[in-house]
């Protein structure tokens, strides 16, 4: 049945969205949004869009802009009133005051005081790309620094969305950031590049590149900073109408690092350096008025030492010496933005290590007030601050591939952030559990880190947490790697306690609650081999909380420990069950898997070289006892278990991730459904990117289907979310959730009556760890490629499937083979990086699911999918579009939905299907026989986003490990976003059964499917 699909991402579609071409998936400009944007304010002249006219007789729309002017209305300057400017004008306009360089001829137009410096609210420090007008013709450049280039690349605008020939130009070493201002007031604009030096060596420079006028730069002059080099900002330090440039550098000896201001002669060059000293690592730098006095601050984040330093500027226009703040986590970007309207700037924080962003509000006295410190994505490099004259001010920032978002707008009431709360946890955080340890009435957080330490955060019932607060236990009795944690009752005394596995000290340590968010060492199980998880369950039916743990092998095999809890709150004496030779524990599950009332146990193992891995199921006698372990997966790696109702017959399943038998660095997730009495059934797997750490699992989204999460440690991935079809198979979308995360937990957080999800992160223990919160949205809309099931790129000439609510008010299936704009009232348009609209054609249509073919001129980059049912319900989500997303359409388990060609001896031709459907009508995959080295036998595929490729050599099929002839890649011509694989079988595959099949087009990957070969 169509599954409604909710995300947990806090996407740009919340608002109008801004769209921005980006490179190394950072930062582009501010407002770069040229088609909902309404105008801006630059240097007291406002300039606002109040209509649009009709385009002229005979006038054309080009590739970039649709026909027809714009009619703004100016106030202040030398030229008020209204006037049509045409829409390339426009969007040179707010390109440029997205930048603060608005070109000169612009600023001619609406009377503009032509001055250097804007006084735009939201400021960014530099990276390694800019946009703007170089040349004065009205259309948007681009300047970069293309990675081993070792310089400067600028490439001018077409106007019609590309650009011209890329023109390099050297600077120095490992050039690193850049920015652009017009530095000797001839109104061009000119470069300037920080080029890092060499390693351990102190020859950091910045190169300054003057402009011409017309799109070219005369040779770089250089300025030599020493040190190593990291921040860079341009701006009129003292205000003396000439621009300026400070750089933060650090000293290849270690120790504090030193701000260097520079400032400028008004004809390109530069007095020598006043120095500042600053932290450890000076890594970014921006320039705004943080005290609100009306003259320029400068604040540093000093990556090593965990500060920003702030200094501020004073009448002399040099600066006070700098004022330190704690702000944590490794800060490395910057951003300066209005979070309120008291006149004074406030500061944006990235700690792109913890994947962490903090907000810090600017004080009349100099200081910074925390506001504070949000969820990103892995490697979030930068962030963009979003501003509308009718909409707040939003943040967004990406993670390192571009394609998951976290989004936080401005609550207006308060003017904090809105989004995923984030809390600093201590060095390696490991584990979590959920619990109401003060007696309030809502949920708490315990997290278990580095060195035994144990943290709470005592929840606030709106899915905020108070302040981590560090355990007082005693270190010498819980040192050591904390792996594991739970909650449950231990003692006699009905208040909730915890148990810690410390596996360094091979103990389990029962800390017992006071009934107020403090605990006290309450008793140590000791003489454990290596225990690694623990859980709470009722395994005897008597309503008492049981300790089980998983442990091992340091000495021998896997197996689990039971601590029955006696009446007394004490626990029996240890029982010892093994059940895995050799292999490591994985993951922990307990619950009624057979019916009884008594919780059973479920481990995951695995096993780094060998094949003694996958899950094994234990039953609870009426004694508490466990009975013999099943084995299910025989030689799976299992790194995460969970259990739930996947398929709606009321009987519990298990939920798994890891690597199936012989798959290799394949990575998947499954369900295997119970039949009430212990047994289990394995269900369809579907892919997943990376290792997973941990699954939570409940019904996210609300539709009466239970879900999954799962949390992948220390990949590009952080957490899929696997949405249930009701059948016990999912669909999956990769979701931002941290770096590296390794815990979660499901509950209501914010008392809605709906999931949240809880979510440690450990940083990769190269920084403090992080708990957050992600509370779930209302439902949105997820599109996935229809081939893959997968929210990943979607490419132009492609079929989607997207999922969400009342989508349509009746469901109907397009009759006519071109497939209509237009079914049942449900229509789709998708809004690309240009700003051009384009309308989806619909295939299907029902309440929680349409399907729709994107038209082939949707331009690379993100864009905005809008579908609009018949009674006017509008969902919005975010696609990016790449040229080419290969997917392959499948049938039954990842069984692939082809045809095989058989050219005999004589020239005939036979065809035959892949798969074959089963008596209860299951499709299951036929054998291909390859028959004698006379025939050619062929393997026809078919899937959507594989026509955009490049040319048919870097189209590549491997089957089975080998590497086959590809004859034929691109549209199959009958069907509507259809696209076919023509690729000859290797006769060397004769005999290997079931083989997985990979389909690579221009680098990208397909999903992973099979053939079955005789």
């Amino acid at each position: 049945m169509p599954k409604l699909a909710v995300s947990f991402l806090f996407v740009l579609c919340l608002l109008s969205p801004a769209v921005c071409r980006a490179k190394n998936n950072k930062l582009c400009v501010i407002n770069y949004d040229w088609f909902t944007q309404k105008g801006f304010t630059y240097h007291g002249v406002t300039v606002e869009k109040i209509g649009e006219k009709p385009p002229k007789p005979g006038e054309q729309q080009n590739s970039f802009f649709k026909p027809g002017s714009i009619v703004v209305k100016v106030s202040g300057g030398s030229s008020p009133g209204t006037m049509t400017v045409d829409r390339g004008t426009w969007a040179s306009a707010l390109s440029g005051c997205a930048l603060l360089n608005v070109p000169k001829g612009i600023k001619a137009l609406f009377g503009i005081p032509d001055a250097v410096v804007a006084t735009g609210s939201a400021v960014l420090a530099p990276i390694d790309f800019r946009f703007a007008d170089v040349n004065d013709d009205g259309i948007t450049d681009g300047v970069t620094l293309p990675a081993n280039t070792g310089g400067v690349s600028v490439e001018l605008g077409l106007g019609d969305g590309g650009f011209g020939p890329r023109v390099d130009y050297p600077t120095g070493s490992f050039p690193a950031k850049l920015d652009l201002a017009d530095l000797n007031g001839d109104g061009s604009l000119d470069i300037l590049v920080l080029n890092t030096g060499d390693r351990n060596q102190d020859n950091s420079s910045v190169s300054v590149l003057l402009g011409s006028g017309d799109g070219t730069f005369a040779a770089p002059t250089q300025h030599a900073v020493g040190g190593q080099a990291r921040g860079l900002f341009v701006g009129d330090f003292n205000q003396d109408e000439r621009m300026d440039f400070a750089v933060g550098r650090s000293n290849s000896n270690g120790g504090a690092g030193t701000l260097e201001v520079l400032y400028g002669d008004g004809a390109g060059g530069f007095a020598a350096p006043d120095v500042y000293p600053a932290g450890t690592n000076p890594w970014s730098i921006v320039c705004a008025d943080f005290n609100g006095d009306e003259r320029p601050d400068l604040a540093v984040a000093n990556r090593d030492s965990g500060t920003v330093s702030l200094f501020l500027g004073n009448a002399g226009g040099a600066f006070d010496p700098a004022r330190d703040i704690d702000v944590g986590g490794a800060p490395d970007y910057l951003g300066a933005v209005h979070l309120d309207a008291d006149g004074r700037a406030d500061l944006m924080v990235l700690h792109s290590v913890s994947a962490t962003l903090s907000a810090w509000r600017g004080q009349a006295d100099g200081s910074l007030a925390h506001v504070g410190r949000y969820l990103t994505g892995t490697g979030a490099g930068s962030f963009q601050i979003l501003e509308y004259k009718d909409d707040p001010t939003a943040i967004l920032a990406p993670d390192s591939t571009g394609l998951r978002f976290h989004y936080f707008p401005v609550d207006r009431e308060t003017a904090d952030l809105t989004g995923p709360p984030a809390y600093l946890v201590g060095e390696e955080a490991r584990a979590l559990t959920l619990d109401d340890f003060n007696g309030d009435g809502l949920l708490d957080a315990a997290v278990a880190s580095a060195g035994g330490a144990v943290r709470t955060l005592l929840g606030l019932g709106d899915g905020g947490f108070e302040d981590p607060v560090l355990a007082p236990v005693d270190d010498a009795l819980t040192r050591g790697f904390g792996t594991a944690i739970t909650s449950g009752i231990f003692g006699a005394d009905d208040l909730p306690d915890l148990a810690v596995a410390h596996p360094s000290r091979n103990q389990i340590t029962i800390l017992g609650g006071r009934g107020d968010g403090t605990f006290v060492v309450q008793e140590t199980l000791a003489g454990l081999d290596n225990p690694s998880l623990v859980a709470v369950a009722d395994l005897n039916g008597d309503d008492r909380d049981d300790l089980v743990v998983a442990q091992g092998p340091n000495q021998g095999s896997a197996s689990v420990v039971v601590y029955l809890l006696g009446a007394d709150g004490a626990f029996a004496p240890p029982a010892l069950y093994p059940h895995a030779v050799g292999a490591a524990s994985g993951d922990l599950a307990v619950g009624d898997l057979n019916g009884d009332g008594r919780d059973d146990v479920a481990v995951g193992t695995f096993e780094f070289s060998g094949d003694n891995g996958g899950l094994s199921v234990m039953a609870a006698n009426a004694d508490g006892t466990l009975g013999a372990a099943t084995r299910l997966l025989p030689g799976a790696q299992v790194r995460a278990v969970g259990i739930g109702d996947f398929n709606g017959d009321g009987r519990a399943d298990l939920i798994w991730s890891g690597t199936p038998a012989g798959g290799g660095f394949r990575t998947v997730a499954g369900a295997l459904l119970g039949d009430g009495q212990g047994g289990f059934t394995e269900a369809a797997l579907v892919d997943v990117d990376g290792t997973a750490s941990s699954v939570a699992v409940a019904d996210f989204d609300q539709d009466g289907l239970t879900d999954a999460v799962l949390a992948h440690c220390c990949g590009g991935t952080d957490l899929t979310e696997l949405w249930g079809a009701g059948d016990g198979t999912f669909r999956a979308n990769d979701a931002p959730g941290g770096q590296d995360p390794v815990a979660l937990a499901a509950a209501d957080l914010d008392q809605d009556g709906l999931p949240d999800l809880a979510v440690v992160d450990n940083a990769n223990g190269r920084t403090e760890g992080v708990f957050s919160s992600l509370l779930t949205p209302q439902p949105l809309l997820l599109n996935f490629s229809a081939a893959t099931n997968r929210a990943r790129l979607i490419a132009p000439s492609s079929i989607v499937a997207a999922f969400g609510q009342d989508l349509a008010v009746s469901t109907a299936t397009a009759s006519d083979a071109d497939w209509p704009e237009e079914l049942v009232g449900t229509r789709v348009s998708i809004r690309d990086v240009n700003g051009a609209i384009h309308a989806g054609r619909v295939y299907f249509a029902s309440p929680n699911q349409v399907n729709y073919f994107v038209p082939p001129g949707v331009a690379p980059g993100l864009a905005l999918v809008t579908i609009t049912a018949g009674d006017g319900t509008v969902r919005q989500g975010i696609i990016r579009v790449d040229a080419v997303s290969p997917g392959v359409f499948t049938a039954g388990p990842d069984v692939a939905a082809a045809f095989v060609l058989r050219i005999l001896p004589d020239g005939s031709r036979q065809t035959e299907s892949t798969v074959f459907a089963g008596s209860n009508g299951s499709l299951f995959a036929r054998g291909i026989d390859l028959g004698g080295d006379d025939e050619d036998v062929l393997l026809l595929l078919f899937g959507t986003g594989i026509r955009g490729l490049s040319s048919l050599g870097q189209v590549s099929v491997n089957i089975g490990g080998v590497e086959a002839e590809v004859l034929y890649a691109g549209p199959q011509g009958e069907f509507l976003g259809l696209d076919q694989v023509n690729v000859r079988i290797p006769k060397t595959l004769r005999g290997r059964g079931l083989v997985n099949i990979v389909v690579t087009v221009d680098d990208s990957v397909s999903n992973v499917f099979q053939v079955r070969i005789q």
